[in-house]
């Protein structure tokens, strides 16, 4: 829970789950804010065919009586088009509890700032006609074009779509940012070298 002018939030993560090698390394960092007593509950959402994966959401929950698998009421398609980008939405039903904030971190996340969730909190309630508050992302293609614009990520191994309202779709869509290895090095060692610094708020 989080309080703010004697109000007082419960804090509920949400993932879109499926993924054990990632999930495996991610929960340290949610498991230490539950037991802070910042985060009320984790909701994992059955988001996935594969059956170790399957069965690794449900070692979580065993593990943690904070963590709840959540599934949708049909079969869940076995293809990357339909049942992620398509079926997801239909979970944000088990998200409308009042004084609630929900976050949601997708399942590939592998590092957090220790204050992340705090100050997502924060904005959130000092912002909360706000449609969404959106944290920056290392490796997502908005921000990736604003850390080029604002010369925190070079463009040395090329440059991202930038946004233009001819183009509403250039985050999801843009083949360089999602495809080119040497990009993606290129972002991780800019993160890494900025993490080792200290300078990743400048």
């Amino acid at each position: 829970m989080i309080t703010h002018n004697n109000q007082t939030f419960r804090v509920v993560c949400v993932t879109p789950a499926g993924r054990e090698k990632y999930l495996s390394v991610f929960k340290n960092f949610i498991y230490r804010k539950m037991n802070e007593g910042l985060i009320e509950e984790w909701q994992l959402w059955m988001n996935t065919v594969d059956e170790e994966d399957g069965k690794y959401l449900a070692s979580m929950e065993a593990e943690n009586p904070k963590v709840k698998i959540y599934r949708l009421g049909e079969p869940i398609t076995p293809t990357w088009e339909t049942y992620n980008a398509l079926q997801t939405h239909k979970f944000f039903v088990n998200t409308h509890d009042d004084d609630t904030i929900y976050i949601r971190f997708d399942d590939d996340i592998i590092w957090c700032a220790n204050d992340a969730i705090e100050k997502i909190c924060k904005a959130r309630i000092d912002n909360p006609n706000a449609f969404l508050i959106y944290p920056n992302i290392v490796n997502s293609t908005i921000c990736n074009s604003w850390h080029q614009d604002t010369g925190a990520l070079s463009t040395e191994a090329g440059s991202v779509r930038r946004y233009t309202k001819a183009d509403p779709d250039y985050a999801y869509l843009d083949p360089f940012n999602y495809s080119d290895g040497k990009f993606a090095d290129h972002i991780h060692n800019t993160f890494k070298k900025y993490y080792q610094e200290g300078t990743l708020s400048t």
